[in-house]
């Protein structure tokens, strides 16, 4: 029997069906009910012992059972071997005739009894009115007991869930007590039901809107569902207990309606989403600090999507670029940036960094103005994550750094240029020489390295003075330039030495007469000091690769033949092997510049005694050149060679300023000596 003292449809089936072999005196019969979530009759009882093996289920308009079902009317067999809807096992067992009945319970059909004989002469009317008899008695007992069931059924998985659910359930009487509180609610609220029961929400906990504004009593989501007796959705609250803790809970809640249309209870539900505000309430301050940060910086800062467009732009990005904050958003940052740095529209690192295939990304990039120019930035780019690693935008913070970059170009050029006639000096001159010898190379073409000094200098600084000697150095620099093509290389290599490099160069023919409309240029009358002066100089030439296959041999030879024409007072002359059977003083002189320029001169002190006490009152400066061949040489070796080949002024200045820092490193540690220099 059920809890409702209503007979199991298992045991009313199996009595049915055998107190109708009973009634009939027939061998076999089994009831079928309908099941419409599978949409087949399923056997609820079976006495034909032939049938154990066959299935459980059973189609409609299948077999006896099924037609009537199906028909929702009785059905006899009187001949069931030459029925067209015998079914085989039924045959195989000697089945001579059927009868099927419709099981209807409240107008609809609920299921189908089948009764079998194997005794010829079937079935009459009045075994089909008495089976009727007994369908109809039975399908209402069958209908009630399968809804007891169900309604059990239902209950305990009402009653799992409830205990089950991870939400939190509520039930309110119509006065607003609690009635009912599952375990999921007891956890997310903090008090046992015991503690809840039988009091009020007020009684136990502060109620708190979305807003921040205290709930009055009338304003909870009881109180108000029972009054509209309508159901609410998605309503947040947050409560707090009398010992300070707090819960967000986002409440549905549903009214439980009597039949007077009175609101008997409220059933609310509740998830607790405490973590997921916290959450929310970091992620605000933490936007808040990104807006402040993103909004005063001095620098500009863009987030960018993975497509490479800008999402927002701060105001820095848009003083440092001169567009307002609707022209740089959804267009790609590309667009702001030099081509020189675009590939397919689109900056290739910073795809890489979208890809998530790079962390970060740090370059200098040169980005377009609205009026044109350029504006170097050092741009820092770094891919920011979602929750699960997955890539959200990019955020790229930029530094203008175009007041650097100048100085650094003005720095690098006054590194590599004269700062009297801002032509290359020495180290750029020897740079383009070799990379020239490169290309000379490896196109098979000849070069011309021209060496020339300008002729009586010293009596030009002698008569003029230096600011006049400096004002005929930057003339003869300009007119230089003027005979030169774009290609050359015109540099002052110090003093009134220059140097000029002639790619791509003919012959011999062609280097003579560039060298000789120098001279014709420089010939012409300079005016310095209201006075005219007609400048002369010497110029060597030396040919790539016949001469020389290095720079450094080059620069040797080119002074070797520059030596030769100031001594011939020819003007110009070509690098011969001749030059080479003397050329030790040459080379020397070579060397000497090297080691004046490159600081490579030494002094000692020599100490300075006072006669009778032996006391050391001063010093004496005396200057050595370490050679890396000849080992240290004493001045008698270098010094005539800087008097003849106009060096002895650098030198001089060199030794001087030593003497000065030498001096000055003395007086700071106490030592007050006097010092002599021979000039």
């Amino acid at each position: 029997m059920a809890a409702s003292g209503v007979l199991e449809p298992t045991a009313l089936a199996k009595h049915a069906v055998d107190l109708a072999c009973d009634l009939l005196g027939v061998d076999g019969a089994a009831l079928y009910w309908w099941v419409s979530s599978t949409g087949l009759l399923h056997s609820l009882a079976d006495n034909r012992g032939y049938q154990a093996g066959a299935s459980r289920t059973l189609e409609p308009g299948k077999g006896v059972a099924g037609l009537a079902f199906q028909r929702e009317q009785p059905l006899i067999i009187d001949d069931y071997p030459r029925w067209e809807g015998a079914v085989p096992w039924a045959l195989a067992n000697g089945v001579r005739a059927a009868v099927g009945i419709p099981l209807v319970a409240r107008g609809r059909t609920v299921g189908a009894m089948a009764v079998l004989t194997h005794a010829v002469g079937g079935f009459d009317a009045d075994d089909l009115r008495l089976l009727s008899l007994l369908a109809a008695q039975v399908a209402p007992s069958l209908e009630a007991g399968r809804l007891d069931i169900d309604l059990a059924a239902s209950e305990q998985r009402f009653r799992s869930l409830y205990g089950s659910v991870a939400s939190g359930v509520l039930v309110l009487s119509a006065s607003g007590v609690i009635i009912q509180i599952n375990p999921a609610g007891e956890r997310i609220i903090g008090l046992s039901a015991e503690e809840m029961r039988g009091k009020t929400p007020d009684q136990l906990w502060h109620a708190y809107a979305e807003d921040g504004s205290e709930l009055k009593s009338t304003d909870r989501v009881g109180p108000v569902v029972l009054r509209s007796r309508q159901p609410v959705q998605g309503i947040t609250n947050k409560i707090v207990l009398p010992d300070g803790r707090v819960r967000w809970v986002l409440i549905d809640a549903i009214p439980v309606m009597g039949p007077d249309g009175q609101a008997l209870q409220v059933v609310a539900s509740f998830l607790d989403i405490t973590e997921r505000k916290q959450v929310e309430e970091a992620l605000r301050e933490s936007e808040e600090r990104f807006r402040a940060v993103f909004n005063r910086a001095a620098v500009g800062i863009a987030r960018i999507d993975l497509g490479g467009q800008i999402i927002e732009a701060n105001p820095a990005l848009q003083r440092m670029l001169g567009y307002s904050a609707d022209e740089l958003t959804h267009n790609p940052l590309a667009t702001f940036v030099h081509p020189d740095y675009v590939r397919d529209g689109r900056l290739a690192q910073l795809t890489e960094l979208a890809e998530g295939t790079r962390q970060e990304l740090q370059q200098e990039l040169r980005y377009v103005h609205k009026l044109g120019g350029l504006v170097w930035c050092n741009s820092i780019a770094s891919l920011v994550r979602g929750p699960s690693n997955e890539p959200l935008f990019l955020i790229v913070m930029t530094e203008d750094i175009t007041a650097r970059k100048k100085q650094e170009v003005a720095l690098e050029h006054l590194a590599l240029h004269d700062g009297l006639t801002d032509l290359p000096n020495r180290t750029l001159m020897f740079d383009r020489l070799r990379q020239a010898i490169l290309v000379s190379k490896r196109e098979h073409q000849a070069l011309a390295l021209l060496m020339m000094d300008l002729d009586e200098f010293k009596e030009i600084n002698d008569t003029f003075g230096h600011h006049g000697g400096d004002e005929v150095l930057r003339h003869v620099a300009t007119r230089l330039k003027r005979q030169l093509r774009e290609s050359d290389t015109v540099a002052r290599l110090g003093g009134d030495e220059f140097a000029i490099i002639l790619p791509g160069v003919a012959d011999d023919a062609a280097a003579g007469a560039t060298a000789s409309r120098i001279l014709n240029a420089l010939q012409e009358p300079l005016m310095i000091e209201g006075e005219a002066l007609e400048v002369r100089a010497s110029i060597g030439i030396v040919l790539f690769p016949r001469h020389a296959e290095d720079a450094d041999t080059l620069l040797r030879r080119g002074d070797a033949a520059m030596y030769e024409a100031k001594r011939a007072g020819t003007g110009t002359a070509f690098y011969t092997l001749e030059h080479d059977i003397d050329s030790s003083g040459l080379t020397l002189t070579f060397e000497l510049r090297r080691a004046i320029e490159e600081n490579a001169l030494i002094l000692h002190y020599q100490p300075v005694l006072r006669c009778g006490t032996g006391e050391v009152v001063g010093v004496e400066a005396l200057v050595r050149w370490p050679h890396p061949r000849h080992g240290l040489l004493a001045p008698d070796r270098f010094i005539p060679l800087a008097e003849q080949s106009r060096l002895i002024r650098p030198l001089g200045r060199r030794v001087l300023e030593a003497d000065v820092q030498q001096q000055d490193r003395w007086w700071r540690e106490g030592i007050t000596l006097r010092m002599a220099v021979n000039l």
